[in-house]
């Protein structure tokens, strides 16, 4: 693994880090548990700064997890995408975003899987508030915070659910 530092200017933001890389090849990640919103996430961005850093580079994400393998392909216009995630960013240093991290990745999965706004809300919903085995979003002091008394679960939240998911998702390729 090489480590890369990377500062790109993207749309009057400047992204700065490091991203470990398989020699340019693309991003390996892993972690022994069921896959989650975050471990693509991570994957997601770290595949989008490489490939932005080298557009010669055909990069791909891997991430390796209990049930298996993830692959993420790369894209053809990095830097569109990186913007259009600072876009959202952006919305976020004004208010709080409809952006859940796993409620947000369970209805992008849902919408793609079953086409149906319903379901995938449903899917949301049942992510958001959690069970009696798994602690839900809903959960979170910050999230009470922010969004008591309101249904999180708007227009809003499944708008940005599909356009920053819904991308990853689109990339990933066979052996998911």
């Amino acid at each position: 693994m090489v480590r890369k530092d990377l500062a790109l200017p993207v749309d009057g933001f400047t992204v700065t880090g490091s991203v470990n890389s398989l020699d340019g090849a693309g991003f390996l990640s892993f972690r022994y548990a069921k896959v989650t919103g975050n471990d693509l996430m991570r994957a997601w961005l770290s595949l989008l700064l490489l490939q932005a850093a080298d557009p010669a580079a055909q990069a791909t994400a891997l991430h390796i997890h209990r049930e298996g393998l993830t692959r993420i392909n790369a894209v053809e216009e990095p830097l569109t995408v990186l913007k259009e995630f600072l876009d959202v960013y952006r919305q976020g240093l004004c208010k709080p975003v409809h952006l859940f991290p796993k409620s947000s990745h369970a209805y992008a999965e849902a919408m793609k899987k079953y086409g149906k706004d319903k379901r995938a809300t449903q899917e949301a919903r049942r992510t958001w508030e959690g069970s009696r085995y798994q602690r839900g979003e809903a959960g979170d002091a910050a999230l009470l915070l922010c969004f008591a008394g309101t249904d999180p679960l708007d227009d809003e939240f499944r708008e940005l659910a599909l356009a920053v998911y819904g991308p990853i998702l689109d990339a990933m390729g066979a052996g998911t």
